[in-house]
């Protein structure tokens, strides 16, 4: 069950802050590249504010989303409006500021600016499903879509799935992050192995380190490129000119030839990356 919320852009934003919205989602799960659970944790408690910015895709979302929308509903012969639910008690911090929801046909969209690339591949990205996740948990649909728009290329829709499981995931890791917000008191997440976490902490330690050294190494050079080539002492300067890269893309020869069966083995590696 859930019930609809209604008010003015002010009070719309204390009711997002007062519990879990779908943009919330990829954050408590881990996946966004923007912010960590701990940050969304302090906004949460009023400890922090959010210092989300827009950006390009962001504005040009807002502008194309009315057009988005009405070409999903024309398309599809849906009536789907903006509206804001939340899910009954106990679960009323669950909600959900909706692009389109269509009553009679118990169907929600979700809107999304894309670039070029994404566009072209018509997938949902990554870090997207998780908000649809929440929203197909708030307001229990039969049908979801998202709704991928390019101001060059146009609009595309595909219907959204997940599993049971991948639904419980989610709403148990929500139910426990509001547990803290609720308790005000952050608990770090159980690390399994911690001889691995301990050796990974080392390596960020020597990474910072390695970082501060390069840019005192940097600032030092900037100091030294201001004097003329020549020597001193066991030292030389010298200035060296590397000739720029060929764009085979400008050769006219090579047009319409296909260069990738002259490419090279692929090589694989692996990284770490901090969250």
């Amino acid at each position: 069950m859930m019930n609809q919320f209604q008010g003015n852009k002010s009070s719309w934003l204390d009711w997002r802050k007062q519990g879990i919205g779908s943009s919330d989602a990829p954050v408590i799960m881990g996946l966004s590249k923007w912010k960590k659970p701990h940050d969304l944790f302090l906004e949460k408690t009023g400890q922090k504010t959010d210092e989300k910015k827009s950006n390009f895709a962001m504005d040009r979302g807002v502008r194309l989303e009315p057009y988005a929308r009405n070409y999903f509903n024309l398309m599809t012969s849906h009536a789907c409006e903006p509206i804001n639910f939340e899910m009954d008690s106990p679960l009323s911090y669950m909600r959900a500021s909706l692009d389109g929801y269509d009553e009679p046909e118990d169907t929600v969209i979700e809107i999304k600016y894309l670039g070029n690339e994404v566009y072209h591949s018509r997938d949902i990205p990554e870090h997207y499903k998780h908000q649809l996740i929440h929203q197909q948990i708030v307001t229990d649909c039969k049908h979801l879509y998202f709704v991928g728009i390019n101001a060059e290329l146009g609009v595309f829709y595909k219907e959204f799935f997940s599993t049971e499981s991948e639904r419980k995931e989610y709403l148990e890791k929500a139910k426990k992050f509001w547990a803290m917000v609720t308790e005000n008191k952050w608990v770090e997440p159980e690390i399994k192995d911690k001889v691995l976490f301990d050796k990974l902490m080392s390596r960020a330690v020597i990474d910072f380190e390695i970082k501060k050294l390069e840019a005192e190494k940097e600032a030092i050079e900037s100091e030294i490129f201001k004097s003329s080539d020549g020597k001193c002492g066991h030292f030389e300067i010298v200035t060296v000119e590397r000739k720029g890269n060929i764009s085979y893309k400008e050769v006219p020869e090579l047009a319409g030839i296909d260069l990738e069966k002259y490419r090279g083995k692929a090589s694989v590696y692996r990284q770490i990356k901090v969250r």
